[in-house]
Order: C-alpha cells, then sequence, then structure tokens
C-alpha cells in the first residue's frame, strides 16, 4: 500500500453513485456521505449540526447565491448538499453551512484506486 493510502480506510468497493446523488456509507463505524459532483467524489460526515438528520437522505444541487432581494445566481461549480429535516445547506468542498457559517459538515479525503474507496477519517494512530 502506497504511503499516501496508509491513513486511509478502504471502504469497500466504489459504490454506484450517480452525478448529483448522494449514497450513505458506514465507514469503520462512521457514518459517512459519498457525493458525485461535477465528476468529482466528496466525503462528509452524514449527521447533520442542527438535529442530527442523516444528510445522505437529503438532495445535492448547485449554490444558488442573491446579492440584492427578488435575484439570484446559480454557481454550477459549486454543489451542496441539503440535510432532508429543516433544508440547512453544506457545501460539499469544505462542509461548512450557507447560512448558517459556523455550523458544518466535517469533510473527509477520498481516494478511488483499482475500484476501491478509500477514505481519509482523520483518525491519528
Amino acid at each position: 500500500m502506497s504511503a499516501a493510502l496508509e491513513s486511509m480506510v478502504d471502504a469497500g468497493p466504489l459504490p454506484s453513485v450517480p452525478e448529483g446523488g448522494v449514497v450513505g456509507l458506514v465507514v469503520d463505524g462512521v457514518s459517512v456521505a459519498l457525493v458525485r459532483w461535477r465528476d468529482e467524489l466528496f466525503a462528509l460526515r452524514d449527521v447533520c449540526p442542527h438535529q442530527q438528520g442523516q444528510v445522505c437522505r437529503g438532495f445535492v444541487r448547485p449554490v444558488l447565491e442573491s446579492e440584492e432581494v427578488g435575484e439570484a445566481a446559480v454557481d454550477r461549480e459549486r454543489g451542496v448538499i441539503i440535510c432532508p429535516w429543516h433544508r440547512w445547506e453544506y457545501d460539499l468542498r469544505t462542509g461548512v453551512g450557507l447560512r448558517r457559517e459556523r455550523f458544518r459538515l466535517r469533510t473527509y479525503r477520498v481516494e478511488v484506486v483499482d475500484g476501491r474507496l478509500y477514505i481519509d477519517l482523520g483518525r491519528r494512530g
């Protein structure tokens, strides 16, 4: 195993995740939401910090931005995952809440090697 993968957990075969889709996994006892957005994989903790809803049961969409009341723009490059309980939104890349920045989902580094999914849960051994 390469040094880059040594700190990562082998989460098994890469599950089928459609573009813009999310799949819930349990990796080494940790609930993880795996998202495919713009041909990139993101792994986030699958527990909304608001009221502990499973974000994997929510949905993913582009970021909606507005600078003026009544105006909106879509940033199709940036994606958010939306908790199904109360529609709280979290940036896929950073895990930071869009409207409530003090709340965030933990993010995990993801690698795919030979069809297997590896996730860095950030544990120190």
